[in-house]
Parts: structure tokens; sequence; C-alpha cells
């Protein structure tokens, strides 16, 4: 007779506990991979959305001059209103980056330490700042007559694309604001009269015929440059569009340091009548830290980086605490390095218990020479637990060129 005996209770108990320990090990390592997961995944997320503010950037740093006139020909202009952006007081007041009227405005204008924790303001001014679908289109003006159109007379005249019809994205239609600049770039102006709205109304075949009031000065040997300003209806304050970046309360509490935590925008000033209304959506959210170092060239030969856009590595130039001015910038400035120090991650897994960061930050330290943009942060208490990174920005305008300082 065979021996059937079952388990005893305490075998059965035993049994069951060890059970317990594997599915509670199992899970324990699956709750860790999951987090580690959603961390990684919130990192890669808030990677992408930051690459995508930083190419803005850079887009508008590498565009800065386009269009911009070197000389205003004493025209008087104005910029933005005396204000802080959308009326907030906790956001920068533009008016303290606006140039003088004459004799140029300056393709870029910074404003050291003046932000949250001592951060920059950088305004980038150039026709191609605040893009539009106007902004984006340019011609030329000549006085050369179409050869296959012998009814049109000599006489200044806007370049057509599109030849016989209208190109949508390049040609110029009724309602469009232009600004006009010469081979030297100077502006252009009729009667005190700068910002003209395009007339499509009688085109020739490859020509406009309605510049004549634009250059009437014009001969067959002088070419004009035609830029686009925007649609906008009424008087326009200023021959450029300008946009600046600037720190600002973010309303993301997952932020480190909340609600004292801040974010990178990007504001722009109303070309038309300089208004400055609330700034577009964040950019880098979770922001500590926003560093400008200027790369200036003043033999041809090397970059000498310098924390502002003063004179002291201009030739002949009046030295520290003195701007450059507008044609030294364009002759000298020839790269620049943004500084980012920001919190990666999104939601409550950009703070965990199990992690804690060791580092520290300087921006500029890796300079020749090296700069003390901000000094060095080091993330101390509840900041430890949050993932930081520092990112590094070399761009270089494409459209500063090496005019004579005048």
């Amino acid at each position: 007779m065979s021996d059937k005996r079952g388990m005893t209770l305490v075998e059965l108990m035993v049994s069951l506990a060890i059970v317990m320990l594997i599915v509670a090990t199992a899970s324990a390592a699956y709750i860790k991979f999951l987090l580690s997961y959603k961390t990684h995944s919130s990192i890669s997320e808030s990677y992408m959305s930051n690459l995508t503010g930083l190419e803005l950037l850079r887009y508008d740093i590498e565009m800065a001059g386009y269009g911009l006139p070197s000389n205003t020909n004493g025209i008087a202009y104005t910029e933005a209103a005396s204000a802080h952006y959308g009326g907030d007081a906790n956001l920068p007041d533009p008016s303290t980056l606006n140039d003088t009227a004459t004799p140029a405005p300056r393709a870029f204008v910074v404003a050291k330490s003046a932000n949250a924790n001592n951060s920059d303001i950088l305004a980038i001014k150039s026709t191609l700042a605040n893009l539009n679908p106007t902004s984006k289109k340019w011609s030329i003006i000549t006085s050369a007559p179409a050869a296959s159109d012998a009814s049109l007379t000599v006489g200044p005249k806007v370049k057509l694309w599109g030849g016989t019809a209208l190109d949508p994205v390049m040609d110029f239609t009724t309602g469009d604001n232009i600004m006009v600049l010469d081979n030297n770039g100077v502006l252009q102006s009729n009667a005190g009269t700068w910002c003209y709205s395009f007339n499509a109304s009688a085109p020739y075949t490859g020509y406009y015929s309605n510049a004549t009031a634009i250059a009437p000065g014009a001969g067959a040997d002088k070419v004009y440059y035609v830029y686009g300003l925007d649609n906008s209806a009424g008087a326009h304050v200023m021959p450029f569009n300008r946009v600046d970046y600037f720190l600002a309360p973010t309303t993301n509490k997952s932020c480190a340091d909340f609600p004292n935590a801040f974010a990178l925008y990007r504001g722009v000033v109303n070309q038309a009548d300089g208004s400055i209304p609330a700034p577009a959506p964040v950019l880098i959210d979770c922001v500590k830290d926003f560093q400008v170092a200027f790369g200036v060239n003043p033999t041809g030969n090397q970059i000498v980086w310098q924390s502002d856009l003063n004179q002291e590595n201009v030739p002949s130039g009046a030295g520290a605490g003195v701007a450059m001015t507008a044609a030294q910038i364009q002759q000298y400035l020839r790269e620049l390095r943004i500084y980012v120090i920001y919190q990666q991650g999104r939601g409550k897994i950009s703070k965990s218990p199990d992690y804690e960061f060791s580092g520290s930050f300087s921006p500029g330290s890796d300079l020749v020479p090296a700069l003390n943009l901000n000094g060095t942060w080091t993330p101390a208490g509840q900041d430890v637990y949050y993932h930081w990174k520092m990112t590094e920005m070399d761009v270089k305008p494409v459209n500063l060129v090496n005019l004579l300082a005048r």
C-alpha cells in the first residue's frame, strides 16, 4: 500500500512564503524597470522638445542682420514700447534693449546678468526675425527693361520671380509691407517714408512697374534690395523685425524650486507699432540659467571670446564698457556660444529619491580665454534629486559681413 501523505501545514506555509518572496522580488524588479523606462522616455521626450526650441534660437542667430540697414539715412525709428511683455511685471522690459534711432540698428543687443538668476537677455534683429509669409520674400529693383517687352520704359522696377504670373511663395502681393536697401545697406526713403505697402495691380512680364516712388533715383547701373516685413495694416515704427530670448517664471510644478522656477521664452516685438504681447509658448522648460558669449575676430586670424558686446577687443575701440556699434558688430562678430542649464524629464519622475546628481556647471569655462559668465552652480539640497544638463551651442551668424566702420 503506497504512502499518499500530503504536505504538512508548515511545509505549505514555507512554500507559500517562497512563492511570495519570488513574486515580490519580481514585482520590485518590474517596478524599477518601469520607472527607469518612464524616466528615460521622459528625458528623451524633453530632449526632443528642447531641441526644437534650440533650433529656433539657432535659426534666429544665423539670420541676424539679414536685411538690416547699415545706415538708416537719417530716418528716425522706434522699437519696443517701455513696458513689460504682456503687461506682466515678472517679465523683462524689452525697451532696455532698444537701439537709438540713428545711425543703424545692431544685429544683436545683450543685457548681461539682467534677468532671473543673473541670466542674460538676448535681442536679435533682422527682417527674418518673427518669420511670416511676407518676411520670407525678397526681390531686387533694377532699371533695366525686360528684353521681351519693348513697351516697358526704362525706370525702377521690382523683379517678379514668377514670370508671367505671381510665384505664390516668393513674389510680393498687394498688402505686403516692404523696405528697400541699396548695395551699401542704406535705407531708402521717399519724403520720409521707408515702409511701402506693395501694389501688385500692374505686373509686366518678369517685372513689376510700381517702384518709381520707392527708388526715384535708381539708375541703370544700380541695384536695390527689397525685403518683406509683414502684412500688418498701418504705419510701421522700425525697419526690421526683432525677437528677444529671456527667462521668465514657469507654470510647470514639476520644475525644481517651483514656484521660483523659470523657462526660456522667445518674445516678439510687434514691428508695426512696437507693442510687446505676451511671449510665445515655452521653448525650454525648467531652466536654471541662460548665458551668451560672443566670439569676435579683431585680426581676421583668431576668435577672441568676450562676455559682452563691448569694444574691449575691437581695433581702435573705446574699450570695455562702451557698446560696439552696428558696423563693428557686422565687421568683427563671428560666433556666439549659448549655454542653457536645464532640468531633464517631465512630471513626477523628473525628481527621484533613487537618483542623486553629482557635478557642477560653469558656463564659459571652456572658452579661450575662459570666461566666468555666471560663476559655478552646484545642485544642492532638493536639487540633487533632479536630472540636470548644460547644453552648449555654437552658432555662426551667416548674414554679418565685413563692412567698413562708418
